[in-house]
């Protein structure tokens, strides 16, 4: 099994887990968790995904209001957890900056930032790395990514302007 394949099953096995089991209610500090968010930015593009467990933002008070965009999803706090200790064991943990991910592209095409109670640390491809880097870098994006497409969300979104649903800018022209 290539580490790939293991990265995917770990997190669909602990998406699973997380699903079937029940948020407790007793209020301690434990069952909430640490506040966790991992953020997924495309420079070229300007888009920004981003997962945050229970721990961090509520999906009550997430998806009860409407937001500018849809781009925050709330995920349960053992996936995100599971989700962290795949990204730090394979190779983020090393590789991260102190700090949050630069706010313009720079030498950066993406950029994958964790915040938890170590602080705020980022890692992207950067010239100078080998093709295994690279591809190892491209599997923790992958690994987001998968989780971040697999959590479901319910967030309401403002239309902009004469905007209309499922409509894309390039869609506009054709008419």
């Amino acid at each position: 099994m290539s580490k790939l394949s293991a990265l995917l099953a770990l997190g669909l096995t602990l998406l699973l887990c997380a699903c079937s089991s029940s948020s407790s209610s007793s209020g301690d500090e434990d069952d909430l968790g640490t506040p966790l968010r991992v953020t997924y930015i495309a420079y070229k593009s300007g888009q920004h995904l981003e997962l945050v467990n229970e721990a961090h933002t509520g999906r009550l008070e997430q998806y009860s209001a409407v937001r500018s965009d849809a781009a925050r999803k709330v995920q349960t706090n053992d996936v995100m957890r599971g989700l962290v200790e795949v990204l730090e064991k394979n190779g983020f943990k090393e590789r991260a900056q102190e700090g949050a991910a630069p706010a313009n592209a720079g030498v950066m095409v993406w950029a994958l930032e964790i915040e938890d109670a170590q602080g705020l640390r980022h890692i992207g491809p950067v010239p100078g790395l080998s093709p295994e880097e690279n591809h190892d870098l491209l599997r923790l994006a992958a690994a987001f990514v998968d989780t971040y497409n697999a959590t479901y969300g319910l967030q309401a979104v403002e239309l902009k302007d004469d905007s209309k649903f499922f409509q894309t800018p390039t869609s506009k022209s054709r008419k």
